[in-house]
């Protein structure tokens, strides 16, 4: 299972949440909802997402094995 936790802290970190890219227009509000919920997103959308921020992906998801 993929979690977005440090990609929650580190939008936290900055007084930022995963709506807030929303509102900017960087995702969709379905991208918001996936990520607050672990739910999968594609690739494209975390590059976007790691992109706009300046992160690596792997700083901003985790694998957490069942």
């Amino acid at each position: 299972m993929i979690s977005f936790e440090p990609l929650r802290k580190h939008l936290d970190s900055k007084g930022l949440s995963p709506n807030s890219l929303y509102e900017k227009g960087v995702i969709s509000t379905n991208i918001a909802t996936s990520i607050n919920q672990d739910r999968p997103i594609s690739f494209a959308n975390l590059e976007i997402i790691c992109n706009h921020l300046g992160l690596k992906v792997e700083e901003a998801i985790v694998i957490i094995e069942d």
